[in-house]
């Protein structure tokens, strides 16, 4: 297991430089080399195994297209990324608006759409099959799919600092409710236990609709 994310991680390695390349050929070369050569995002990769360079590799090389007018290529890599983590959906509207102006608009509107469309379509599908089609095959696809949105979308059952931090504004209301539960003499870990789930004992506790609503607007 380890060899097998030692040599995956090097060989994702190829996607960061690929992605410093096409920005540098953008005209982005100044910051091309920061990127590729980042002590801490190989310190990240290599050491916590997270592939942030893979997604942020192909996140680069898809702006970068973009910036040199290689709409359906950008429109490919951002479909993979997008595969391999959806935390990029709070950029896809976006993405997707630039893409319809700069691409669809000119036209011919309809074939520029399919042809866009189609692109990122089979690329999401080469991703997601090798995972639904064995569930597929064994008549388990609805039950599968099921299962893999509740895991991209776990809500209610991870926590909003994610065990025990998470660089967000909820550390802070989780830190004032630690507080104030300090203050009336509560005992308890409250948010801070090392479980996933976020309790908070004093502040109202935010459920999935409301942080949901505050993402979106």
């Amino acid at each position: 297991c380890v060899r097998f994310q030692r040599a995956t991680v090097l060989a994702t390695e190829f996607v960061v430089l690929g992605g410093a390349v096409r920005a540098a050929t953008a005209g982005t070369a100044r910051d091309a080399a920061p990127f590729a050569l980042s002590a801490a995002l190989i310190a990240v990769d290599h050491v916590h195994f997270q592939y942030n360079g893979l997604v942020l590799g192909l996140l680069i090389f898809a702006l970068a297209s973009l910036r040199r007018g290689a709409h359906v290529p950008a429109a490919v890599a951002f479909a993979g990324l997008l595969c391999l983590k959806h935390l990029f959906l709070t950029i896809a509207p976006f993405f997707g608006v630039y893409l319809l102006r700069a691409h669809v608009a000119p036209g011919p509107v309809v074939q520029r759409f399919l042809e866009l469309g189609l692109a990122a379509g089979l690329t999401a599908v080469a991703c997601v099959s090798p995972l639904l089609g064995p569930a597929a095959a064994a008549g388990r696809a609805p039950a599968a799919f099921r299962e893999l949105l509740g895991r991209l979308f776990p809500f209610g059952d991870r926590g909003l600092v994610h065990s025990y931090w998470a660089p967000n504004a909820w550390a802070l209301y989780v830190f004032l409710d630690r507080v104030l539960a300090k203050a009336a003499g509560r005992g308890g870990g409250g948010a801070t236990r090392g479980l996933v789930e976020t309790k908070v004992e004093v502040l109202p506790g935010p459920g999935p609709k409301v942080c949901l609503a505050l993402t979106l607007f």
